[in-house]
């Protein structure tokens, strides 16, 4: 609206004078032929004055062209107008247009042209220096046998025409990979976010905009935002603002994710000298997760989860590095971590080669195990597989094979056997001290357990990394597995920090003890995640005598070196298992975690219906194992004052579960800028409001 003041002050000030005078304006025949007449117009500003382009920007008004022949209007065709310069005065107002020379060329149909006499072109622009002048040219030709002879005849040659008409933006067609555009609701009422990548170009031209977006009948566009990233690739995202209103018919803003009609776009695209025409049909809004209401008082919502353009490398790395450190202290991995630390206060005697052996294999495993889930993730984003984190805990094959490791390790620490952990060292008579196998194993398992957990800043660091390149999921997969091991390399580097831990003595044998109940509790977590995934009928014929044959062998242990057959027998098993334990788990998301009939199942219909219905709605994005969300469940999801409030305000409430693979689930939170859960949700006055990944009594009071 300033900028519109400013523009209307300046014009009024500036109507005794002429914007001709800044303008020359040209007109020449430009390879016509038997069927077409067309021109090439040329404007010639005087120095520091410029016109506009199409779309004028901030401020500013688009030239306009129009022709008659023997005082008849009539229309006629216009090559795509060169690609313009971005002026910004302050920053805060940016305009596209025209200085020094610029060209534009049109058609007219000869059979227009037949029998008539005289021809007009009429010319209105507005030019601008530090203020604003509307100006206007009338250029009269005569038409003899279907040609025109204008009577102000430019002088170009030909060579700089076709120059300036190679110059053009051509229209080129580009894969979805190669250039990717989805728009999400704004942060205000009536706005939106057009979200785009491209892999096709890695840089936009110095001192312009990588997209000019051309004018839209529906949106209007503000400034374009590309953060300092360094990659092969552009990417950034550009605020519209809903103007579909000021149509006839008014054209509503969108209450729901469906655009009917769809909203047709237009961009050109600089790549060096050359300028290519990007088009693109919207049809469905990706994402919903943020307010469109001004906050109230007290009211603690948050936007929605941030997406990965909004950050630079160094901060993503940064988070990586944090969300890994952050994981130590996470439930899900702290009965491996205790094992861990249990062999550092074994090791306090050891030398410091022989520690930073132990934590540099301990690392090893770490690192080595992300990277590995990197590349699994890479084939099934390239396969065309929607994944996010701990996705492989959806797999009913791999829980069973943790849960057998599990067991071992649980008979060790309750002394049946000596095996490879950081509390023995024998397995039968085989010695295995200093094995640089049990400390990778160690950090193959802690990462392991780690990938159910959704830590702080880990979230927005995998949005981005599942977002963008192979190199970049690597990069910051590698960042998580060195923050997750940085305690143990830390101690690598400073041994000093080993004295802040107990003295060895022999308390640590009843310790073992207490070790191997935190790995009880976690095998029946995890077997109770596996009755979610399979059908209990299979487990008792299948992982259930598993492990009891694998406790009579332990049991049995002073045999298990004589006993060749007992090996074999145990092989076959694990063999038949293998091959046989796998049943398709069903892939909807009907199923719900909670016993209390006040939970409904969510669906992405449902989820468009409460929009568009206005109803409220609190969604809770769960899994069984996800133990963070099991803990807010019991905290706050399911106790009295949570349902009194529910109830109170007439909020129906949703469960969304992730235990087992659902594309539909893995889509909508792809779509919100989530790979992982918990993740809370609130449908409110036909709006999605993203609660975050944290929830307690208070806020959910306070929201609503």
């Amino acid at each position: 609206m300033k900028f519109f003041i400013i523009l209307v002050l300046s014009t009024l000030s500036s109507f005794s004078q002429d914007g001709s005078q800044y303008v020359d304006v040209t007109i020449q025949d430009f390879k016509s032929s038997s069927t077409i007449q067309q021109n090439a117009i040329k404007f010639k500003h005087v120095d520091h004055w410029h016109t506009y382009w199409k779309n004028s920007g901030d401020s500013g008004l688009p030239t306009e062209f129009s022709y008659s022949i023997d005082g008849k209007n009539i229309t006629h065709q216009e090559s795509e107008w060169q690609t313009p310069k971005l002026f910004k005065e302050d920053e805060d107002i940016w305009t596209y247009g025209y200085d020094n020379s610029t060209y534009f060329f049109h058609q007219i149909k000869k059979s227009l042209l037949t029998n008539s006499k005289k021809i007009k072109l009429s010319i209105k622009y507005l030019v601008c220096k530090e203020i604003c002048i509307p100006g206007k040219k009338e250029i009269t030709g005569n038409i003899s046998e279907s040609k025109i002879t204008w009577n102000k005849e430019g002088k170009v040659t030909e060579q700089e025409l076709q120059t300036a008409y190679n110059s053009l933006a051509t229209p080129i067609e580009l894969t979805d990979d190669e250039f990717h555009i989805e728009v999400k609701r704004g942060s205000e009422d009536k706005t939106l976010d057009l979200f785009f990548k491209s892999t096709k170009f890695d840089q936009k031209k110095k001192g312009s905009n990588f997209l000019l977006p051309l004018p839209s009948p529906v949106v209007s566009f503000k400034h374009e935002k590309i953060p300092p990233i360094k990659a092969r690739w552009v990417e950034g995202h550009i605020p519209l603002e809903w103007i579909g209103h000021y149509n006839e018919p008014e054209i509503a803003f969108p209450k729901t994710n469906s655009l009917n009609p769809p909203m047709e776009l237009k961009f050109i695209i600089q790549d060096g000298d050359k300028s290519y025409l990007i088009s693109r049909t919207i049809s469905q809004i990706t994402g919903n997760s943020v307010i469109n209401k001004p906050k109230k008082k007290n009211e603690i919502v948050k936007a929605a989860t941030t997406s990965a353009p909004t950050y630079s490398l160094g901060i993503i790395i940064l988070m990586a590095l944090l969300g890994g450190l952050i994981l130590n202290l996470m439930p899900c991995v702290l009965p491996v971590i205790s094992i861990k630390l249990f062999g550092l206060i074994k090791s306090k005697k050891s030398t410091r080669a022989q520690l930073l052996k132990h934590n540099l294999l301990y690392s090893l495993g770490v690192i080595s195990t992300l990277m590995g889930l990197a590349l699994v993730i890479i084939f099934l984003k390239k396969s065309g597989e929607q994944v996010g984190w701990g996705f492989q805990l959806q797999s009913p094959t791999f829980v069973a094979i943790i849960c057998l490791v599990i067991f071992i390790m649980t008979l060790n620490f309750f002394g049946l056997f000596e095996f490879m952990t950081p509390g023995g060292s024998k397995l039968g008579n085989v010695d295995t001290k200093d094995s640089p196998f049990e400390d990778f194993f160690a950090g193959v398992l802690t990462t392991i357990l780690s990938t159910p957990c959704s830590a702080p800043f880990l979230g927005s660091a995998l949005a981005f990394a599942l977002t963008s390149d192979t190199s970049t999921i690597l990069l910051v997969f590698f960042c998580i597995g060195l923050g997750l091991a940085s305690p143990f390399l830390l101690t690598s580097i400073f041994p000093g920090l080993l004295n802040l831990l107990p003295k060895p003595g022999m308390w640590m044998e009843k310790f073992k003890y207490f070790l191997g109940l935190t790995l009880l509790l976690t095998l029946i977590w995890l077997m109770d995640l596996l009755h979610s995934l399979v059908d209990s009928s299979h487990l008792i014929a299948t992982i259930y005598p598993l492990f009891a044959f694998i406790f009579f062998i332990f049991f049995s242990r002073k045999y298990i070196s004589k006993s060749i057959i007992m090996l074999i027998a145990l092989l076959g098993v694990s063999a038949y298992f293998a091959f046989n334990f796998y049943h398709d788990p069903p892939t909807s998301s009907s199923a719900i975690t909670s016993t209390n009939s006040s939970w409904k199942a969510w669906t992405p219909e449902i989820n468009d219906e409460y929009l568009s219905s206005n109803k409220t709605a609190f969604i809770d994005f769960t899994a069984k194992w996800c133990l963070t969300c099991q803990v807010n469940k019991k905290l706050v999801l399911h106790t009295d004052d949570f349902y009194k409030n529910a109830k109170e305000k007439n909020i129906e409430l949703l469960q969304a579960d992730w235990t087992r693979k659902d594309a539909k689930i893995t889509k909508f939170l792809e779509d919100n800028n989530l790979v992982g859960i918990p993740a809370y949700f609130l449908i409110k006055d036909g709006q999605l409001h993203f609660l975050g990944e944290t929830i307690t009594i208070s806020k959910v009071n306070q929201f609503f």
